[in-house]
């Protein structure tokens, strides 16, 4: 091996050694120029929104055997109106009552972890959040993933303070039937349904 090619080969190890170095150095750079915008970081908001919405969905499916199927929520410019559920409920056939009472339960819980976090209270359009500042959805179905037909309930739910009550004939059309409540009624309903079970 003579002396110029020993130099072609150096030269070469040289470029590529400067050329990777020189792409560690400037990835480094944007890096740090990210992480000065804090490009990265997760804002309050959006951290206590985490902690709110796997504390609620946590408890609801420990505790009524429900699976969520969906999450989110109202918080135009993080203004925060509401934050929405959907879950599953494989448990078998539910009557409007029962339908109601485990909706009031699952609105108690969320509004319990909504209302205890302070440090989402300056995002709330108002405190305390009541059952009007509700959105919780559940469908039923059956053990192998059925939708439940009428003349039981397919789906019940909390929306723009108004319990609903939906049956329906054929898994792939609209409901059937749909009733309907205020909050007033349904809290009343419900909490005759409770006196009735004793």
């Amino acid at each position: 091996m003579n002396i110029i090619t020993y130099q072609k080969g150096f030269l070469n190890k040289m470029k590529i050694i400067f050329c990777v170095l020189s792409k560690v150095i400037l990835l480094s750079m944007i890096m740090q120029l990210l992480l000065s915008f804090n490009f990265f970081k997760v804002d309050e908001f959006d951290q206590q929104t985490n902690i709110i919405n796997n504390g609620v969905v946590s408890e609801i499916e420990k505790k009524f055997k429900l699976k969520c199927i969906g999450m989110g929520g109202s918080a135009f410019q993080k203004n925060l109106s509401f934050y929405s559920y959907s879950f599953v409920d494989r448990s078998g056939k539910k009557e409007i009552p029962e339908a109601r009472e485990l909706l009031m339960n699952c609105a108690e819980i969320y509004l319990a972890h909504v209302n205890t976090n302070e440090s989402i209270r300056k995002y709330m359009v108002k405190y305390p959040f009541g059952l009007e500042d509700c959105s919780i959805s559940i469908y039923f179905k059956d053990e192998n993933s059925n939708t439940i037909l009428h003349p039981h309930l397919s789906v019940s739910g909390i929306h723009y303070a108004k319990f609903s009550y939906c049956t329906n004939d054929d898994p792939n059309t609209w409901y059937k039937s749909d009733t309907v409540e205020s909050i007033e009624e349904a809290v009343r309903n419900n909490n005759e349904y409770k006196l009735n079970k004793r």
